[in-house]
């Protein structure tokens, strides 16, 4: 980072080392929303809060839960179905809230340590990750100028020549924060 630190780091205030469970979505989400400006102390709120959970395949069943139950899943499991609202889930029926969980768990297959997870904000709202192209423009693109020369005169095709470099990266660590467990 711009900073010299590492992207999750404890000077960022974007790592954590709970398991996923509801409280620590939730303990996750206010850590988010506290992140400040840069440069300022102005907290940047809703714009940072975690709109993704990020989870290897063994934490997918456990990330949906959280975000679909109607309550509090793990209370109505040891109490009963009088538990409290879970006010993460949106949705009027059991469809339509497991469709809205199923849009924000993002399960990486490639992830082995089955305890970590992780949290992304909107992308829309506040980019975490950037793409840069190669001199700060889009392709470039050759193609043959002469029809009467070449390929394009002994068959029918038109040679195009594209140069497509560019880099993906974090840009910023107020819209990430990750649990190693």
């Amino acid at each position: 980072m711009s900073d010299g630190t590492v992207l999750f780091h404890s000077n960022h205030a974007n790592v954590g080392s709970t398991a996923l469970s509801l409280t620590s979505w939730t303990s996750t989400r206010l850590a988010m929303r506290k992140q400040t400006e840069a440069n300022s102390s102005e907290r940047l709120g809703a714009i940072t809060a975690p709109k993704y959970v990020v989870v290897p395949p063994d934490l997918e069943t456990t990330a949906l839960q959280i975000l679909a139950s109607e309550q509090h899943y793990t209370y109505a499991l040891s109490n009963g179905p009088a538990a409290p609202a879970n006010v993460f889930t949106e949705g009027d029926g059991a469809m339509a809230r497991l469709q809205f969980a199923r849009e924000r768990v993002i399960v990486v297959d490639l992830w082995t340590d089955t305890d970590n997870w992780a949290a992304v904000a909107d992308p829309m709202l506040y980019p975490s990750i950037g793409l840069g192209y190669r001199f700060g423009e889009t392709p470039e693109i050759f193609s043959v100028a002469d029809a009467s020369s070449g390929l394009m005169f002994s068959n029918d095709v038109m040679p195009v020549k594209v140069r497509y470099f560019f880099a993906v990266g974090p840009t910023d660590w107020r819209g990430m924060y990750k649990h190693n467990v």
